[in-house]
């Protein structure tokens, strides 16, 4: 009983995306195959906040984010955050390089926050 539940602890383990937690923007948008489908955790300042309804009337947030020395990525997160222009905020999500959404939608250098949060930090 003992080897099947350990069995099962370490199936679970193997099935969990690798964590990267990166504090700086800079080091995604130099090294992006690195923390490609990685979570990661980074600060700053929202930029262009954007609140609409997909397709299917779920709702959902997109933003970029700007650290102090200018670097930006693309935060996308389900349902409608309780954000705005110039908030300063902790976003964990998982990076993407390149992320699509049907039909049309493409984003490059993108955080999917979904099942990660965006926090304000002040």
């Amino acid at each position: 009983m003992n080897s099947l539940i350990l069995t099962f602890f370490i199936i679970c383990l193997l099935s969990l995306p690798k964590t990267t937690y990166c504090q700086v923007i800079k080091s995604i948008l130099q090294n992006p195959h690195r923390y490609d489908g990685k979570i990661v955790q980074v600060s700053g300042k929202v930029i262009a906040p954007h609140f609409k309804q997909s397709s299917i009337n779920k709702a959902y947030t997109m933003f970029k984010l700007t650290d102090s020395q200018g670097n930006i990525v693309s935060v996308f997160s389900s349902g409608t955050l309780s954000i705005k222009e110039n908030d300063l905020v902790k976003v964990m999500g998982v990076y993407q390089e390149a992320k699509r959404t049907p039909p049309q939608y493409g984003f490059l250098n993108a955080i999917d926050a979904s099942k990660g949060s965006v926090e304000k930090t002040q």
